[in-house]
């Protein structure tokens, strides 16, 4: 992801200078999963991981097996491309004519059902809550992108993430609906989707945040993950005049207090899996440093300059799902 910005708020702010970097985007050369300086051709090629020289078919995307590294490569680098937070950037550059040209050609090269960008409801949402943003950043673009939406807000509904990974899939799924039914009120379908998607989201916050305020992958990238996702909802309808409940307030309260409190030596550690998707970029809160206590079992104790974070907790979710025992430094 390449979205500049020390903090992007629902108001379209950022106080970053995103210039170089803009600059090296619009050279289509991109910093994306760890890897720097990945070179997707130009015109881009959109289905094509240039880390492993591996090209995903132009087939429909449920014919396609996205996680068959022989025949796609490595889908991840592919859908992070294709969620288009770096189109955010060149909005905050002021780049206009390079973010039509991207999403002109993208448009040409993804037509639906056709590839593997439109293999997963997450991948859809991303890519929308990003063309939402530089939307919102620089206004309507093209003339296509109200109907580029409805098509991403329909697919989104149809294929919502009910059966496999109903949890932080479909809570992005969700946020998205929300933000294109709320944000789009032009389309047809748009207070449906509002209504669903912000049902989806008060509903997940039950489900996903434990009593301690910690999210129930046991990953902390999971954790903040979500906290973003809530919060962005939250700025949404507050901005848009609807109620948010007081249950759901003090649940993003309490993940906050959550993320803060394993924050107190700076970055927070990397326990479980990390996907590297943001909707709002912030620092966490600072709190005063205790001298021991726990967070969804991860027990930290703290000196005037350091913190030890011990991962003691439960597996996670189901079958563990991103907060397996691997640790990442």
């Amino acid at each position: 992801m390449e979205l500049c910005g020390a903090a992007v708020e629902p108001d379209g702010t950022g106080d970053a200078d995103c210039g170089a970097v803009a600059g090296k985007i619009a050279q289509h050369r991109f910093d994306l999963l760890g890897y720097q300086d990945l070179d997707f051709g130009t015109p881009i090629d959109w289905h094509y991981d240039p880390v492993h020289n591996k090209r995903a078919p132009r087939q429909p995307w449920y014919q396609i097996p996205f996680l068959d590294f022989n025949q796609v490569g490595d889908h991840k680098v592919i859908w992070e491309l294709n969620r288009h937070q770096h189109l955010v950037t060149l909005a905050q550059a002021g780049l206009r004519d390079d973010i039509v040209a991207q999403w002109t050609h993208w448009k040409s090269e993804n037509p639906y059902p056709i590839g593997i960008n439109w293999a997963s409801a997450l991948e859809v949402a991303f890519r929308a809550l990003s063309w939402l943003w530089v939307r919102h950043l620089i206004g309507d673009f093209h003339p296509d992108l109200l109907p580029a939406l409805h098509l991403h807000g329909w697919y989104i509904e149809r294929f919502l993430s009910t059966y496999f990974s109903p949890n932080t899939h479909l809570l992005g799924e969700g946020v998205a609906l929300f933000a294109i039914g709320t944000m789009c009120p032009q389309i047809a379908e748009a207070s449906r989707w509002q209504a669903r998607g912000w049902k989806i989201v008060l509903k997940q916050a039950e489900t996903q945040v434990r009593p301690d305020g910690f999210h129930f992958e046991q990953s902390v990238y999971y954790h903040i993950y979500a906290r973003d996702f809530f919060e962005f909802a939250r700025s949404l309808a507050v901005k848009n005049a609807l109620p948010v409940p007081p249950s759901f307030e003090q649940t993003i309260e309490k993940m906050s207090a959550a993320l803060a409190a394993l924050s107190q030596a700076g970055r927070p550690p990397n326990f479980g899996d990390d996907d590297g998707g943001r909707v709002i970029i912030s620092p966490p809160r600072r709190v005063a440093p205790s001298l021991a206590q726990a967070v969804g079992g991860i027990h930290i104790m703290n000196s005037a300059n350091s913190q030890l974070l011990i991962d003691a907790g439960p597996q996670g979710t189901a079958r563990s799902g991103h907060g397996h025992p691997r640790v990442r430094r």
